[in-house]
This record gives structure tokens, sequence and C-alpha cells, in this order.
């Protein structure tokens, strides 16, 4: 029988889902198709009109059922691998309902679409496709079939010379992943049945022109995104020479976020933690931004968040610990991702729109009650604002890949803007040394001034311009409360990952900005600090109070 193996590193469970904080729908034109597996049912919904179509898979018989499917790089068409209980298995290619191709496999037990879909599998003009597959006892295969003529044109086997030769894995429940069909090049990763989680594989490309096979060291985890608009790849990988807390993690710690150059031909670490474990980076924003997950144990128990990380290693804002998500797609102008926290016992649809500042999206799409869907493909169908890109920070010596793929465009590259830290309405200068790292939540580790989304605070306010009340009677701040902020001379009050001066700012709050008090107090650095989030849901700590020239000025008034 075969076995379905679900890509869910680590084991990890995501906290329960919370109320989330929508922000106005945008007029964006986009598209995407979303998977029902119960039903062996595609749903397509775009973002410009709110369409709604579905379109149910053809089978080879009732029995057989579908477990991922993957989508060409344009939307279509559709491959998957149907199977049922008694072992057999067909890769199907559709294009809506109609069937392209229905090509009977041997004995096997998984495939590669089990582990990524998306559209890796598709060559660039989504004409060919590769899978590969464990063969029963053990061994494995890959084939490429041409969709136009139905035909095999290639296949490696596990037993082949070639394949030999480079002493490749083939034991038992060994399958061939495939990570990128990009011309006549096919990179897969070897993965063995059990590991799905394992913190890093061995990768091959398989050069269809020359019949050769290289080592591919551009894909040494199966927890990455490539950007195909240049080539990029980025993954969360452990590193040892960076710092790291493997020992609070029953596995492995992947304390670092690298990205593949292809403007270099090399990998290196552009982000990394001291306290999380980091997975599913995604390139959101036209590749501008990366949004990735982490979970870690910190002083206030147990913690998971999504951050937006900058190509400078910045932190550029965190979600609001309500947010879930299940599966998630970046888009030109912001992201997609599927949540079941809107209603439970169905999935939600909610789109980003994150040029005007990082949120947690609006609904755009609720399915019928026990209804689980995955984004099985996004794209955007209307204008995409053009990106900006900041230099990559490199962390690290960067690992140099040998046959590597050629670049596919120069990135454009601009000096990022670094606004002013400040911490208090006086603030001592402070010292960054020029790959300061960054450590989320503990206070042992200085970072560097952060780049932060515009719309992450509320609009410069000119001097004088707020006012702010004075706190009612008897007024006290308390969890679950309100809070004013209070600052003097136009500056702003840092809101912090955690509690201290060494955390990490998320965002710069203006005198004047009302704020929820979510937890706390918590003192450190001699400091009484308060979680807050604010009206864009975005949450970190803030302090009560500073000192001004001998004078105690409270920065957070009860409200």
């Amino acid at each position: 029988m075969r076995k379905w193996f679900l890509f869910t590193l680590f084991g990890f469970i995501l906290l329960a889902a919370g109320a989330l904080l929508p922000v106005q729908a945008q007029n964006d034109q986009w598209a995407a198709w979303l998977f029902d597996s119960s039903a062996a049912q595609m749903v397509y919904i775009t973002g410009a009109t709110g369409a709604i179509d579905a379109v149910t898979l053809p089978l080879p018989a009732p029995d057989y059922t579908v477990q991922r499917v993957a989508v060409g790089h344009r939307g279509s068409p559709f491959a998957y691998v149907a199977s049922n209980d008694a072992g057999f298995a067909r890769l199907m290619v559709t294009e809506r309902d109609r069937v392209i191709i229905q090509q009977e496999l041997p004995l096997t037990f998984s495939d590669s679409l089990e582990f990524v879909t998306g559209s890796a599998p598709f060559n660039g003009d989504d004409t060919t496709i590769a899978l590969g597959y464990s063969l029963l006892p053990q061994g494995w295969e890959i084939v490429v079939v041409d969709l136009r003529t139905q035909a095999t044109t290639h296949v490696l086997r596990s037993n082949d010379p070639l394949a030999m030769n480079n002493r490749l894995d083939f034991r038992p429940g060994v399958t061939p992943v495939i990570r990128e069909f990009n011309g006549s090049r096919v990179v897969f990763t070897l993965v063995l049945a059990g590991s799905e989680g394992a913190g890093q594989y061995q990768s091959f490309t398989w050069h269809l022109d020359t019949l050769e096979l290289t080592v591919n060291e551009v894909y040494p985890t199966l927890d990455s995104d490539r950007f195909a608009t240049t080539g990029e790849v980025i993954m969360a990988l452990s590193d040892e020479r960076l710092p790291a807390t493997p020992e609070n993690f029953p596995f492995f710690q992947a304390n670092t976020l690298h990205v593949y150059d292809p403007a270099s031909a090399s990998r290196y670490p552009f982000f990394y933690v001291t306290d999380l474990n980091l997975y599913r980076p995604r390139f959101i924003q036209n590749g501008e931004w990366i949004l990735v997950s982490g979970d870690g144990i910190t002083a206030t128990g147990d913690q998971t968040l999504w951050m937006v990380i900058g190509r400078d290693g910045q932190i550029g804002g965190t979600l609001p610990s309500t947010v879930t998500m299940d599966s998630v797609w970046g888009l030109g102008n912001g992201f997609l991702y599927t949540t079941g926290g809107f209603s439970p016992g169905a999935t939600t649809l909610v789109y980003a729109y994150t040029r005007n500042g990082l949120n947690a999206g609006a609904p755009v799409y609720i399915s019928d009650a026990g209804q689980t869907l995955d984004i099985a493909w996004a794209g955007d169908t209307g204008t995409v604002e053009s990106a900006t890109y900041v230099p990559w920070t490199q962390f690290a010596e960067p690992i140099y890949i040998q046959n590597a793929a050629p670049p596919v465009a120069q990135l454009v590259q601009a000096t990022p803007v670094i606004p002013t830290q400040v911490e208090s309405p006086t603030p001592q200068a402070l010292v960054v040394p020029s790959l300061a790292p960054i450590s989320s939540f503990n206070n042992t580790v200085t970072a560097a001034p952060l780049l932060i989304a515009p719309s992450l605070t509320p609009p410069p306010v000119a001097p004088g311009d707020v006012t702010v009340a004075a706190p009612a009677f008897g007024a006290t701040l308390h969890v679950g409360g309100l809070a004013t902020v209070q600052t003097t001379q136009g500056d702003r009050l840092n809101m912090r990952l955690s509690p201290g001066l060494d955390a990490p700012v998320v965002a710069r709050l203006d005198s004047g900005a009302r704020l929820t008090i979510v937890d706390g107090p918590r003192t450190v650095s001699g400091f009484v600090w308060w979680k807050v989030r604010a009206a864009n849901g975005v949450e970190g700590w803030a302090v009560e109070s500073v000192e001004e020239d001998g004078v105690r000025l409270q920065t957070l008034l009860p409200y």
C-alpha cells in the first residue's frame, strides 16, 4: 500500500486560531486554485471579481483518491497521482476535466507529488512534466513525459549505471522529489521514508541534454521557496557557524534562513535567530520580503509567530499571535493564505495586500463546513507594482555552487533606508557591528536598526500636533485595557519583539496612538514592559515609562 507523506516539519501544530484583524479589501487582480482532497475538486477564485468556479478531477475509477495536485506555471494543467488501497497508481495530467495523459505507474511506495507540488514538476512552458517515485521492494525511478506527444522521453532508475556510479541512495522507501524543472535540468532531492522532517538532504541535477548527474547544493532541504523571476531560492537551515540553541528542540533547530543567489552562484545565511526554529519561508510582495514562521521557548512560555524579513536580514514586522496559516502563497503585491481562524470547521482564504504595510489580511472566501482546502497555485492577473531590491546580507562565508544554473535576471540593487533608532525621548547612541546578529526572544544580542514597513506605525506627526489626554482618575494599565502613547518632541516609542532593550524593534508608535494591552507587566532591563497591540494588528512590547531630564515620563497612559 502507498503511504501518504504529509509535508509537516518537526511535527509542529500551529496555535489555536483566534480572531484576525482584517484590513480593507484591496481591488487587486490575482487568481488562485484551491484543492479539496476529500472531493478531488479544484476551486477557482479571483481577487478582482470574486468569481468562484469548481472542477472535479477525473479519476480512473471511483475507488481512486488524490492527495495533492501540481499546477502548471500559468494555472494549467493539473498533475496528480490517483491511487487506491490495492496499491495501483496512475499519473494523471488534465486540463480542467479533460484528460491529457493517463499513465499507469509501477508498484510504488510514494511519489514526488506527496512532498512538493506547486509548479515545480513542470518545465517552463508547461509542455513537459517530471515525476519521481519509489519502487517496491526497493529503488526508485524518475520519468519525464512530453504532454504534447504523451511519450516518456527520459527515464532515470536507481540501478542505472549513471545513478550507481554516483552512489545515489537506493534503499527501500527512498523517493526522488522533483524540486525544479528548468530547461534541460531536472533537480531532485532523495528523501527516505520517515525522514521528512530531517534537517538536510542530498540533491542532484539530472542534465537531460548531456545525460550527466551532478550534485546540487541549491536545495539542501525540503523547506524552501523559489522566486521564479530571479531564480533565487530561500530555505530554513541549521547552520553551526552561527549561534543556536539546539538543545531546546526535540530534533534539530533551523536557526538560519539561507538564500541561493544566482548572480554569485553561491548560498549563504542572510538571517538568523538563536532561540527560534524557523520554517516555511516564502517570498512575498514580488520577492521584496520573506514571510517565515518560527517557534521557540521564551521567558513567557512557548511562542509561535509569523515574521516578515527583508533581504537585508532585518525584521520588517510580525503578525498578531492569533494568526494561523495552513498553506501560503506569495503574490506580487502581498500574499495569500488559508486558515481555520475565521470559521472553525471550514477553510478561509485570506488575502493580505502589503504595499501599504504589513497586515493580517482580509477574508475573500469561506468554504463549506468540514471542507479542507489548500492553495495549489496562485498568480497575478493584473499590474504588479515595481519592486525595489536591497542587497542580501551575508552573515557567514558563502558556499559556492558548482554546475549552478545561470542567473535568470540581474537584480536592481538599491541602498536601504535605515530609520533612526529611538528607545525613548532622549535615547543613547547605539553602536552596532556591521554584521550584527538578530535574536528574536532573548536579551543577549543587540540588533542593528530595523527596516520597518511604512504603515506598521501611524503616519508621522509633527511636534505639537498631538495632545494626549490625561488619564481618567483612578485608571490603571491592565491586560485587556486600552492605552495611549505619550512622547515629546515628535519622538516615537519603540515596540519590541520581547521585553528588553536588546530585542528587535517591530514597530515605532507615534504619540497619541491607541493600543490594546494583551500581556504584562514584565520588569526587564530596569523598565516595566507591557505587550500591546496596535490598530493594524501588530503586537510587541513597550516600556511603561522612561526618564527624561531627571523627570519620569509616562509613555503608556491608561485610556
